[in-house]
C-alpha cells in the first residue's frame, strides 16, 4: 500500500506520458498539501510545479488516493515542458514599480511617484516573482495581496514583470489590463472582506 504522497509521487513519474508531461515536468515539484478524509480514509495530495526555482501560478497535480491505496482520480494543470525551454529568470519590471502599476490601477493618489505603503495595504506588501501560465509558455509576474485601508477588501495582484508590447492585447479587460507594458497590471483576483 503505501503513505498517500508516495503513491501519488509513483504514479505522476509512472504516467508522465499519460498525464501529457515530461519527466523532467516533476523534477521541481513541491508538496502543497496533503487532505485526508476521516469519513472515506481517501487522501487528497496537492502537488505544485516550480520552475527554476519559482512557482507556476495555479499550476497543480491533484492526486485522489484511496484508503485501499489506489489513486481514485487525477487533475493536472501542469504546464509542460518547461525544463527543456530554459527562460531566463531575470524581471525587467522590479517590485517597487509594480507596486505603482497597481497604484496607478487603483487611482492611489501619489505625490513624486512615492507612495506609502499604508496608502495601498493595511497590511505589508509582499512582492513575490512567479512564473504565470500563458498557453504553453510562461511569463514572470510579480505577486502580492493588498488589503485596503478602508477595510473593505482584498485583492490578490498579478504584475508583468517583463518588458515587452503583446501583439494580441486585448486592451483593458475585467478588472485588469491585459496588454504587457512594463510593469502593466495582468489579473486581479478580488474578495470582500468578512468581518
Amino acid at each position: 500500500m503505501g503513505e498517500p504522497l508516495d503513491i501519488a509521487m509513483r504514479f505522476a513519474r509512472e504516467n508522465a506520458t499519460l498525464l501529457g508531461r515530461e519527466p523532467s515536468d516533476l523534477d521541481e515539484i513541491e508538496v502543497c498539501d496533503v487532505v485526508r478524509s476521516g469519513f472515506s480514509g481517501a487522501a487528497h495530495v496537492y502537488l505544485c510545479q516550480k520552475h527554476q526555482g519559482l512557482e507556476v501560478f495555479n499550476a497543480q497535480l491533484h492526486v485522489n488516493v484511496s484508503g485501499d491505496g489506489s489513486v481514485l482520480s487525477v487533475n493536472n494543470s501542469f504546464v509542460s515542458g518547461l525544463a527543456s525551454e530554459p527562460r531566463e529568470k531575470a524581471a525587467s519590471i522590479g517590485a517597487e514599480d509594480a507596486c505603482m502599476a497597481v497604484a496607478n490601477h487603483l487611482w492611489v493618489r501619489r505625490i513624486r511617484r512615492r507612495i506609502r505603503p499604508a496608502d495601498l495595504s493595511t497590511e505589508p506588501i509582499v512582492p513575490k516573482l512567479i512564473w504565470v501560465p500563458e498557453g504553453r509558455n510562461v511569463r514572470l509576474a510579480w505577486r502580492f495581496q493588498l488589503h485596503t485601508p478602508d477595510g473593505q477588501h482584498v485583492y490578490d495582484m498579478t504584475v508583468d514583470a517583463e518588458a515587452g508590447p503583446d501583439p494580441d492585447d486585448s486592451g483593458p479587460c475585467h478588472h485588469a489590463f491585459r496588454q504587457r507594458v512594463p510593469g502593466t497590471l495582468r489579473s486581479v483576483r478580488h474578495a470582500r472582506r468578512v468581518a
